[in-house]
């Protein structure tokens, strides 16, 4: 989002020790909050993460950066939260008030694992707190995909699956009523109906639809996750059903009168969104995964990482070490079936052929800067650009 570009080209892939800062984003490339300030664009950001820090490269062309962070291991007494987040927020604006051009980021961690609704919400003694315990013990291990995805043995209890569902739920609406005091503020400074607003996720949430749990793969429930957006009032575009994170960045570019930076394949909502391939990529230390998606059929390709770079063009020659084929309609009506028996060869070889293209395309980026060459599907989508 950040960048408009896949993980393997900007080159984070998550701190995976505290404070370990051995694979930023890289600096040559092109950032939302870098863009902005050459634009003179005062930008404020506060996350709750420590994933998402100054020293792995989130941190460039923000004026100000706040940490508000979530523990895990302190989620059911957290001393901060949305409401918290949305104040910093709030006070920001009102100081940044007669500055016509600003812009915040907040990153908000209610809605995620292990799932305790905000304290606020509801009667510490009327929680079960054993609850998330219970469910973490019963969801089978993420660690090892291959062996998640082919399981059939799925040993979740139903009510404690519903009462993690339900707590989920509400910490989702709980940020949504603290955004709305945000809104509010916004529209008592007469800001609102000129801002352009993005709401969306970094990832979904499987809870166990085809016996698997968390965020670990790139079926439908991750990698969809809700996009709100409020354009400008009185522009002449609307948002596309089929967004991309991808697009962000682009659509940000072109609302400030930037081109977006050459090598992003996302494409600004501002234009007609054609039909176009959709790729995803996880980059994981232990394994690689590349979801394709194309005329409503999708593939996930699973492969042996080679983290945390992509895997080699000898292990794409080898083939994937699985396959997962979907219907999207199917998968969207509720199927969550592999769809593998119903899609003909051509096809299955059409997705399969894309992902190795892409898994072994030229870095955008390198030890010397940008690189020149792109994939033929980015070079046609950049003449429609106007760039060749």
């Amino acid at each position: 989002m950040f960048t408009g570009v896949h993980p393997g080209d900007h080159r984070y892939v998550g701190a995976r020790e505290p404070g370990d800062p051995s694979h930023p984003i890289h600096p040559e490339l092109e950032s939302i909050p870098k863009l902005l300030s050459r634009r003179g664009y005062k930008s404020s950001a506060i996350v709750s993460h420590t994933r998402i820090l100054p020293e792995f490269g989130f941190g460039r062309g923000f004026d100000r950066f706040k940490l508000h962070k979530m523990a895990h291991d302190r989620w059911n007494t957290r001393e901060t939260d949305t409401r918290a987040t949305v104040d910093q927020l709030i006070e920001w604006l009102d100081v940044d008030v007669g500055n016509p051009n600003v812009f915040y980021f907040a990153h908000l961690f209610d809605a995620h694992y292990p799932y305790y609704p905000p304290r606020s919400l509801y009667d510490g003694d009327s929680v079960d707190y054993d609850v998330v315990q219970r469910f973490t013990d019963l969801r089978p291990d993420n660690s090892d995909y291959l062996k998640l995805v082919r399981s059939l043995d799925d040993p979740m209890d139903p009510q404690v699956l519903d009462e993690i569902k339900r707590y989920y739920g509400q910490s989702v609406d709980y940020i949504g009523s603290q955004l709305v005091r945000l809104f509010d503020r916004l529209e008592t400074h007469g800001l609102y109906d000129d801002a352009l607003i993005i709401i969306t996720g970094d990832h979904g949430e499987e809870f166990g639809e085809r016996g698997v749990y968390s965020h670990t793969s790139l079926y439908d429930e991750n990698i969809r996750p809700a996009v709100l957006v409020k354009p400008p009032e009185g522009s002449d575009w609307s948002v596309p059903t089929e967004t991309d994170e991808l697009d962000i960045l682009p659509t940000i570019a072109r609302a400030v009168g930037e081109s977006p930076p050459p090598y992003c394949p996302g494409i600004p909502w501002q234009e007609d969104i054609p039909d176009r391939t959709r790729i995803t990529e996880r980059i994981d230390p232990d394994w690689y995964n590349v979801s394709v998606e194309k005329e409503g059929i999708k593939g996930i390709f699973t492969y042996s990482d080679n983290f945390p770079d992509r895997p080699t063009e000898e292990t794409i020659d080898r083939g994937p070490e699985y396959e997962e084929f979907y219907r999207l309609e199917a998968v969207r009506e509720g199927d969550t079936g592999d769809h593998a028996e119903s899609i003909d060869e051509d096809r299955k070889r059409h997705l399969r052929d894309k992902a190795a293209s892409f898994v072994t395309k030229k870095p955008i980026v390198d030890d010397s800067g940008l690189a020149a060459e792109t994939d033929q599907e980015t070079r046609e989508h950049l003449r429609q650009l106007g760039y060749f």
